[in-house]
This record gives C-alpha cells, structure tokens and sequence, in this order.
C-alpha cells in the first residue's frame, strides 16, 4: 500500500506538471515507470495488472475508431469472459498517459510497452477528460510520440483501451 501511495504522489507530481506544460502549449510528454505489468490471458478481454497503481488495462484494442462519448460507451460495455463488469470505463487521460514508455520516444515503435501490450498502434486514444470550459474539446494521448492533447474535438475518431 505505501508502494502505490508512494507511486501515485509521484504521479501526481508529474500529472500537475503535465498539466502545467498542457495549459501552456497543448502538448506534454508524459513520465512513466516499465516493467510493472502482470501480463496474463484466458478471458475474452485479456487484462494487464498494473502492480504499480492496482488499474487493470485491456491489452489488446478492437481497432475501431470512435468519438469520445462513443468510446465511454464502448468501455462501459465491455465484458469479459462472457460477463458484463460496470467498471470498465475510459480512463481519465492521466490514467492513460501513465502507460507511454519514454524509452521508445525515438520513433522506433508505439510508445507503450510492448510486452504488456503488444498489438498497440502508433495512434491516438481516447481519455475519458473533457476540456475545462469546453464541452466540444476531449483529451486524447498519441501512442506514437507520447503526448497528450486538449485541442481535439471530442467528435473525432481515435482509438480507445479501455481500463478497470
């Protein structure tokens, strides 16, 4: 418990940064720690445990592009091994931007670990975050660079990985 306590502070931290940074020109890259995934399979929708922040992610998405009140939809249906769990939603996109890998930044591969999640595109996701004093605007985080933007509307179509 002091683990996650300790980790979510220092998320926090990094969070109000990227924030900071956000509200200055749109985009940030996010800081995230590797290697504190649990990768396992057997159901419909393969989880990955984070032991770091006790979230549990959707390993491999459909593919399908949707807007963002499409993809909260799409998350809350979510079902796994035949059930239907409410709690599946979109992530919030501090949630999100926690799993970019910044040791791939360079432009070799999709900025996410790719031995928890190894069928991710270099492609934008959804978060659940709507932009403050905006209701047309969502935030969004780009699996390709690492950063995460506001200045999208939230009609567009991006991916979605849904987490529990």
């Amino acid at each position: 418990m002091k683990n996650i306590r300790s980790r979510a502070a220092a998320s926090l931290g990094c969070a109000l940064a990227c924030i900071a940074l956000l509200a200055q020109d749109g985009d940030a890259l996010a800081a995230a720690p590797t290697g504190h995934y649990v990768v396992g399979s057997g159901s419909f929708v393969s989880k990955v445990p984070d032991t770091e922040t006790g979230l549990r992610w959707q390993q491999a998405v459909d593919g399908t592009r949707r807007s963002q009140a499409d993809s909260r939809t799409y998350c809350g249906d979510l079902s796994t091994g035949g059930g239907t769990f409410s709690d599946w939603r979109l992530p919030s996109v501090l949630e999100l931007a926690s799993l970019v890998d910044e040791s791939v930044v360079d432009g070799s591969g999709p900025t996410i670990d790719s031995s928890a999640f190894p069928l991710t595109e270099r492609d934008r996701f959804w978060s659940s975050s709507p932009v403050a004093g905006s209701p047309l605007l969502g935030w969004r985080v780009f699996f390709g660079v690492g950063n995460a933007s506001f200045n999208v509307l939230a009609t567009d179509l991006n991916l979605a990985r849904c987490v529990r």
